[in-house]
């Protein structure tokens, strides 16, 4: 399949890691989007309009109004959309069936481990602190996951082996989320990371140095302030919606 020229795909989300991807992958396909914010800590997420989208409730995702059936695509799930705009496109996603598993190995390892066992981490940290075993369960988890990939750096220049690939982009705003929120990297940063995993900080510095990447940061921006100003302003019962958690479990 092969990107169709003069489309623009639709993006929907908030300043997250799992958003932050997609924007990526967007600028190195240089495809053109434009950027739908959803204020999650206000329940837009739940919208029915949005609901159509993601049937998950979730950022981000995609519309795509040119997909191979003719027809448009709307697409959640941020490993899904990553997959999808690579063969869209032919690109960064490996073709021979050896290489392409790499690839897909380690973006599972990101989808199933790196993104769910830091968000918990971040959970814990910021939303239940109180408990005590959940935040040293999941500091623990994170600083194993910084250990392998550092590990695996160790012997490739990037995640699936030689080549720039989805799995190096789906990482990627983990790891640099990572960098402001875990206590025992900050405040030193890349500095720190270099001390304690220093195949894992050439990896990030290579890639933040991406002009890609420096692009999607840029268009970002926005979002991230309006997602930190809606946390800040969130009353307690946002915050049980947006987490799923009491009552407020069954939005609607």
């Amino acid at each position: 399949m092969t990107a169709t020229k003069g489309t623009t795909i639709d993006l929907y989300g908030m300043g997250s890691p799992n958003v932050y991807k997609v924007a990526i992958m967007l600028e190195e396909v240089a495809l053109p989007y434009r950027m739908h914010y959803v204020d999650v800590f206000a329940g837009q997420q739940f919208d029915p309009g949005f609901l159509a989208i993601s049937p998950t409730a979730r950022v981000p995702a995609i519309v795509d109004p040119a997909a191979d059936s003719g027809e448009p695509l709307a697409l959640c799930e941020s490993g899904a959309i990553l997959i999808y705009l690579a063969e869209k496109t032919g690109r960064l996603l490996p073709g021979t069936p050896g290489a392409r598993s790499s690839t897909m190995q380690w973006l599972m390892v990101q989808m199933g481990s790196v993104g769910p066992l830091f968000g918990q981490f971040m959970h814990f940290q910021f939303f239940a602190r109180d408990n005590t075993y959940g935040r040293e369960r999941y500091q623990a988890q994170a600083r194993h996951l910084l250990a392998l990939l550092d590990r695996r750096l160790g012997d490739t220049e990037f995640l699936d082996g030689m080549a720039y690939s989805i799995a190096d982009i789906a990482t990627f705003p983990w790891v640099r989320r990572g960098l402001e929120a875990f206590p025992w990297l900050k405040p030193a940063g890349t500095e720190a990371l270099a001390d304690q995993h220093p195949h894992l900080a050439r990896w990030y510095r290579s890639i933040a140095g991406r002009f890609a990447v420096k692009s999607a940061i840029d268009r970002m921006a926005p979002w991230l302030e309006k997602t930190a100003a809606s946390a800040k302003s969130a009353t307690p019962e946002d915050l049980d919606r947006f987490l799923l958690r009491n009552a407020q479990a069954k939005p609607g």
